[in-house]
């Protein structure tokens, strides 16, 4: 019986997973604002994700937000931001800033991801994310400096 289920799950995941769209229509994927938001220029549509590490959905959409990222028209600026919605999550944001002052967002982004959701490692801690990223080769102390900022 356990067997059976497991196939049926399987399949019906697999089934899901052929459904996907490949390209997004407008009214039936998402709906246009009447309104366009601010930004800081108005020639440039701004495209915002508010994110976390910790989310495992996050994780599973990444690798075709970043797919599809490669694909922007030039007047198109994707903003990762982010989300802080309970203390937890608050040094999985000053990492991904952090990273990205000192330009080791791109190489850290995705090892993130995998840490948490493939690997199952509990980076919750300043000290546990700095031991990550000293791992990662990248200067412990250069960026404690600037995490402190």
């Amino acid at each position: 019986m356990k067997k059976m289920i497991t196939a049926a799950l399987l399949l019906g995941a697999s089934l899901t997973a052929m459904a996907m769209p490949e390209a997004f229509i407008e009214d039936v994927h998402y709906t246009a604002t009447a309104k366009r938001l601010a930004t800081s220029d108005e020639n440039i549509v701004e495209v915002i994700e508010l994110f976390s590490y910790s989310c495992p959905h996050c994780f599973s959409l990444d690798p075709q937000v970043q797919k599809w990222k490669e694909t922007l028209p030039e007047n198109v600026k994707f903003v990762h931001v982010p989300a802080i919605f309970r203390d937890s999550w608050m040094e999985l944001a000053k990492v991904f800033y952090t990273a990205e002052v000192t330009g080791d967002l791109e190489t850290l982004h995705p090892l993130l991801f995998n840490a948490i959701h493939v690997e199952k490692r509990r980076l919750l801690t300043e000290e546990q994310l700095l031991d990550f990223v000293a791992e990662q080769g990248i200067d412990r102390e250069m960026f404690r400096k600037q995490w402190d900022q």
